[in-house]
């Protein structure tokens, strides 16, 4: 089993500049897929949710 993860805590202005990073057209998908994670693991959905919800959320 594995340790308890920290919550990751985001500031507003940090949150803003991941979702315009996840919705730019010019972003790289790699980087906008990046920016969704971390968006994820702030609401919590990377410690609790099962993988099956979590993967289309990511796929946005």
């Amino acid at each position: 089993m594995s340790r308890p993860l920290k919550p990751l805590v985001l500031t507003l202005e940090e949150r803003e500049k991941l979702m315009l990073l996840a919705r730019r057209p010019k972003t790289s998908q790699q980087m906008a897929l990046r920016a969704r994670i971390v968006l994820a693991a702030a609401d919590g959905l990377l410690r609790c949710e099962p993988r099956s919800r979590v993967t289309p959320f990511l796929l946005r």
